[in-house]
């Protein structure tokens, strides 16, 4: 495979590169002068990632979340493996422009002040931006990526190899955390979104992030050093995040416009703020894994919506009749089953994703009926009334919650550390005294906990609650959850399964993470490597009309098959990456040619994958 055709470099081309590189309006924009204090910057450089509904709905929420199984969108390039530079290269664009650039300048700036305390938190918050970069593309320009305004050697930069990037980050994170030395001054309670200025969090925050980078190369050639690095770290005297509450959180607030800073990107675009109805679900997979262990998560997580005014809300839950979230839909080439959630199928077709069954009119024409997306204004009479509006219609992501536009973005919290501590353990690294069964238990109870610590819309959750039951206790449902997969995982011979799979619902508005820890393990194994044959297609019942209206699912007439998934530009196998920027191919065409044949050669094709999704990342499990 070689991707050989990108232009040279023309007079006009680079003319257009000069000046996209060089901003000419640097001295008429406050954002972007050279005087500016870099306290705003590095704020900007937190926030950012976490605050742009373009590139959340994009890179999250249409690509990785589908991608990796965690989510699902009914905008379905993800899931249909498909390519479109616009959602492909949104969070690339969105990071180099708005946030990797002013790395280089708030340094220079900070080390003429021989501020180390600052440079240190700097150096932590460039980690996570190029981590995010890194675990989509694999290799990306990391050493000279931002660096446009210090000389047009860095216009075209080159691309580093991830194992070079991540090993790198290692020694970064351990710089910048010797750095936060006794007495040194932070940005604080103005310019730190994270902790406020709190010296032993950001302290805790280094150790974490190196406990993270270290794990993604632990199936590599440097899996010596991930050991290393990772138990360095757990037994450091800083510590590391291992309680809800020191968690790294970036807040968000109402404050300013849908497409400004302060905003969640997630939750702009799960209530309908940057273009329109986002389309923000739960795959039938992901959602059955909660269904069938009662999973308490789910009354913080999903909804029925409703349109309302300029936006969505949750339908009030004291009108449904018998309400059961937990009540599982039909397999596919099964009779219809009414139930209040349902998730959408893994399809690249519209059919295939969200049909539910098929009516058959008196002169034998067919029509296949999908989800009920929301519920509108014509089905707002009482759900007795018409059950079967009710109950086919989509679980989506609650926008008072988990979704809110004000909700935070749990960036690092303590569930991860435990996580990260059981996978450890059955590594046989040292876990600081944790039994992998001890971490994964204490994993799935910060899982549950953090969303009541840290969420907003308690009152929608909790009504969601006791419309199930009148004496629902969220607590004790976690106690109880826990408990029970911690008896199932003492007795699996799949552990390392159990933790990976329990670590990847956590992150179920992450689908960075998610999708980086599905591409170095395969778990949870229900997101398979490649589309199953029974899961190209679909049999859909078909009814009689009649039956339908009279809410009557018990005999269906026939199957109909009908096209599931047609493959994507993959030939059915699961994206190893995201594709790298028209922009790059057209600007950057050398440099990143050399990247794309290097990973060919270093890291191989997924088996049986066309196209360049299927290149393989260094942290990609080879098999």
């Amino acid at each position: 495979m070689k991707f050989r055709k990108y232009i040279a470099m023309s007079a006009v081309a680079a003319t257009a590169l000069l000046s996209s590189c060089i901003d000419e309006d640097m001295n008429k924009d406050p954002w972007k002068n050279n005087d500016m204090d870099p306290k705003h910057q590095f704020a900007m450089t937190q926030s950012k990632m976490v605050s742009n509904g373009y590139e959340a709905w994009r890179g999250n929420i249409i690509m990785t979340g589908p991608i990796s199984g965690v989510g699902a969108c009914l905008l379905g390039t993800g899931q249909a493996f498909g390519l479109s530079d616009d959602y492909h290269g949104a969070t690339w664009r969105t990071l180099y422009k708005d946030a990797i650039k002013n790395f280089p300048d708030i340094l220079r700036k900070l080390e003429a002040e021989d501020a180390q305390g600052k440079i240190g938190q700097t150096r932590i918050v460039r980690v996570i931006n190029f981590l995010r970069l890194t675990q989509l593309y694999g290799d990306i320009p990391y050493t000279e990526g931002g660096r446009g305004m210090e000389g047009q050697e860095f216009l075209f930069p080159k691309y580093d190899d991830q194992k070079f990037i991540l090993t790198d980050m290692i020694n970064e994170l351990q710089e910048a955390r010797d750095q936060l030395a006794d007495g040194e001054e932070l940005f604080g309670e103005d310019g730190d979104f994270y902790y406020r200025g709190d010296m032993n969090s950001w302290r805790r925050l280094a150790n974490s992030m190196i406990m993270k980078v270290a794990m993604l190369m632990a199936e590599t050639d440097e899996s010596a050093l991930a050991k290393q690095a990772f138990e360095e770290a757990v037994s450091h005297p800083y510590g590391f995040i291992e309680e809800v509450s020191q968690s790294a959180t970036v807040p968000h607030s109402m404050n300013g416009g849908s497409w400004g800073q302060n905003r969640s990107g997630y939750g702009v675009v799960v209530n309908g703020q940057v273009g329109g109805n986002g389309h923000v679900t739960i795959e039938d997979k992901t959602l059955k894994l909660l269904q069938e262990n009662e999973d308490p998560r789910v009354f913080w997580l999903l909804c029925q919506l409703q349109q309302e005014g300029g936006g969505y809300s949750a339908i009030d839950p004291n009108r449904f009749v018998d309400f059961d979230p937990f009540e599982m839909s039909e397999e596919a080439g099964e009779s219809f089953k009414p139930v209040h959630y349902r998730g959408a199928r893994e399809a690249s077709e519209s059919n295939g994703r969200n049909g539910v069954f098929v009516s058959i009119d008196q002169n034998g024409g067919e029509s296949i009926l999908q989800y009920n997306f929301m519920i509108t204004d014509i089905m707002q009479g009482e759900y007795d009334e018409d059950k079967n509006m009710q109950l086919r219609t989509l679980a989506r992501v609650n926008p008072h919650t988990i979704g809110a536009q004000d909700a935070p973005t749990l960036l690092f919290s303590s569930d991860e550390s435990y996580f990260l501590l059981a996978e450890a353990a059955l590594r046989g690294w040292n876990a600081r005294g944790f039994s992998a069964a001890q971490a994964y238990k204490r994993g799935i109870e910060d899982a549950c906990l953090k969303y009541p610590a840290f969420l907003p819309g308690s009152d929608v959750a909790t009504a969601y609650m006791r419309a199930y039951e009148s004496g629902y206790d969220y607590n004790s449902e976690v106690s109880r959850l826990a408990s029970e997969l911690e008896t199932e995982f003492n007795s699996s011979p799949n552990q390392m399964e159990l933790v990976i799979t329990q670590h990847w619902l956590s992150k179920f508005d992450n689908g960075y993470d998610a999708f980086a820890l599905w591409n170095r393990t395969h778990y949870p194994s229900m997101v398979t490597s490649t589309i199953a044959e029974d899961a190209k297609r679909v049999q859909l019942p078909a009814y009689n009309a009649a039956d339908i209206e009279k809410g009557d699912f018990s005999n269906p007439i026939k199957y109909v098959d009908i096209l599931r998934h047609n493959g994507g530009n993959t030939n059915y196998v699961r994206p190893s990456r995201l594709a790298y920027p028209s922009s790059e191919t057209n600007m950057n065409g050398a440099n990143l040619q050399e990247a794309m044949d290097r990973q060919i050669s270093q890291n191989g094709i997924s088996n049986g994958g066309t196209g360049s999704l299927v290149i393989r990342q260094w942290i990609s499990k080879k098999n």
